[in-house]
């Protein structure tokens, strides 16, 4: 498929007026490619340093520029811009640590107005603007939504800020009755790799009692005129993610349960499996246990009615038939374009949905049990907010209420050979308090747990 690509993202802005915890200050603005302060933004922030010592404790600085030059060079100015700001308040007397500085470059524009684009945010917290809960502080956490603007009509390349790339065929969108719409429609993306994006919006790493390991998770939602709109029967979207390991990933769909809880379910037949392929009845899958490509040939599946193993080591299959050899082929082309897209290495998964979207494989160990654990939490006047475990080497995630893990057994396969991270968080009024834990799992477990006050940067710290 020819690529048109679409290089700049749409105004993502009001970052920090979506942020409760940072309240604005001011923004200095640059002439035209300067990192120079202007001197009348000067007093700007001066003002920064007399309020810092009357009591703030956090600074945050972000540069940004307008759209000329290219994306390295914009980036480059962004962060002398910061930087230019965090050295003149450090001079004031700011300590540099509690100063955080970020470049953004020309990624959030203001409309056509490029002094604007031309600043550096300045924000800072108070010792009394504290979250007023936990669920605040995980909102704080979401990693930002990136905007794009796209041509509905043309195949479409964009790229996230962590390194997701997305292709769009031309035509793949449909509204209100599976109408086909036309002109440019709004493509907003986030982006879920670390633990702490997990923990931001509680997403777990589960295929109903199946523990995944995730190579990244993304949120893409597209609309047009406010309306929201939804892939065409028949078109899915490719997502190459940065390869982590050689493991074999399937595409997930993410639905939130009752409880707002994530469960992840596979879409059969998508996972890394060619359009070609498909139009000739023949395609790949992935097997549950993430090393398995099962090759489908409709015409001797019914006869056979066999899978064909993968062995990864010796690069060999059993007895295949011709359309299942030329799935194989179809497949090892497909990954080869995924492997030396841009010069980089990346797992490639097909997806018929939007929404949450997961590039997972399911965790087969043989060490893998169902879970019971007691915990008895030792501060009985604390409200527990969340309780999660963290398996760093998987990068698996599940959060769980206290209740369901204490009085039965959790429901889920855990692998006992993995190191996990028993992380509960709990509040009394505004103040966080938190238990952190490395444990090794096994069938019957007893944690007692003494929750200890902490504070939103040390429970950040965790995850």
């Amino acid at each position: 498929m020819k690529l048109s690509t679409l290089g700049k993202p749409l105004i993502v802005f009001l970052l920090f007026i979506s942020n409760p915890a940072y309240s604005q200050d001011c923004n200095v603005y640059f002439d035209f490619d300067r990192d120079q302060l202007r001197l009348n933004d000067v007093a700007k922030l001066d003002r920064i340093v007399n309020l810092y010592k009357s009591g703030e404790q956090k600074i945050k600085i972000v540069g940004y520029t307008d759209t000329s030059g290219t994306f390295k060079y914009n980036n480059e100015l962004s962060a002398r811009r910061a930087n230019r700001v965090m050295e003149y308040l450090v001079s004031g007397g700011i300590e540099r640590n509690n100063i955080f500085t970020e470049s953004k470059g020309e990624l959030y524009q203001y409309g056509a107005d490029q002094l604007y684009s031309r600043r550096v945010e300045v924000s800072f917290r108070s010792a009394k603007d504290q979250f007023s809960s936990v669920s605040e502080f995980r909102k704080s956490l979401v990693p930002q939504t990136q905007t794009f603007i796209i041509p509905g009509d043309k195949d479409i390349e964009i790229e996230g800020a962590k390194g997701t790339i997305i292709n769009i065929e031309a035509n793949s969108f449909v509204g209100i009755e599976g109408k086909e719409v036309s002109g440019e429609v709004k493509l907003e993306l986030i982006e879920f790799y670390t633990m702490k994006d997990f923990f931001s919006d509680a997403l777990s790493t589960c295929s109903d009692s199946f523990l995944l390991s995730s190579a990244g998770m993304v949120k893409v939602a597209v609309n047009q005129g406010g309306v929201e709109l939804k892939l065409k029967v028949g078109k899915d979207i490719q997502l190459y993610f940065p390869k982590v390991n050689d493991s074999i990933y399937s595409s997930f769909n993410g639905v939130r349960r009752n409880d707002g809880s994530m469960n992840w379910m596979e879409e059969k037949e998508k996972t890394q499996s060619s359009k070609n392929a498909r139009s000739v009845d023949v395609g790949v899958t992935i097997a549950a246990d993430g090393r398995t490509l099962i090759i489908t040939d409709k015409e001797s599946a019914d006869k056979r009615n066999q899978e064909i193993a993968y062995n990864p080591v010796l690069q060999k299959f059993s007895k295949m038939s011709e359309g299942e050899k030329k799935a194989l082929e179809l497949y090892r082309d497909e990954q080869m374009r995924a492997d030396l897209k841009r010069g980089k290495v990346y797992s490639l998964i097909n997806s018929s949905k939007l929404g949450y979207i997961n590039c997972d494989r399911f965790i087969n160990n043989p060490t893998n049990i169902f879970v019971k654990c007691n915990l008895k939490i030792e501060n009985s006047d604390l409200s527990i907010t969340s309780a999660a475990l963290i398996f760093r080497k998987s990068n698996a995630y599940l959060e769980f209420s206290i209740n369901e893990f204490s009085s039965a057994k959790l429901g889920y396969l855990l692998p006992t050979s993995e190191k996990a991270e028993l992380v509960v968080i709990g509040s009394d009024k505004d103040r966080p308090y938190l238990y952190h834990k490395s444990i090794t799992l096994s069938e019957n477990m007893n944690e007692k747990i003494t929750l200890k006050a902490s504070s939103f940067e040390e429970i950040k710290e965790v995850f």
